[in-house]
């Protein structure tokens, strides 16, 4: 998501981390049949998040120009 638009690399980044998350807790909640969503989900969240941030910032930082 940041190759394209080299700018807000960490919002861009952390929003891929997110959605990356959040499509697997779809898809292992609907192989499981439980859809509660709890502290594990939202930590989940938070470190997919800065994970995404961090490297959406490495790599519009380290990126050749």
């Amino acid at each position: 998501s940041v190759r394209r638009h080299p700018s807000k690399g960490w919002l861009r980044g952390g929003l891929a981390g997110v959605m990356y998350v959040l499509l697997a807790f779809l898809i292992f909640s609907a192989i499981d049949g439980d859809w509660s969503i709890g502290w594990p989900f939202l930590s989940d969240m938070l470190m997919g998040a800065a994970v995404g941030a961090i490297g959406g910032m490495l790599f519009v930082n380290l990126r050749k120009k």
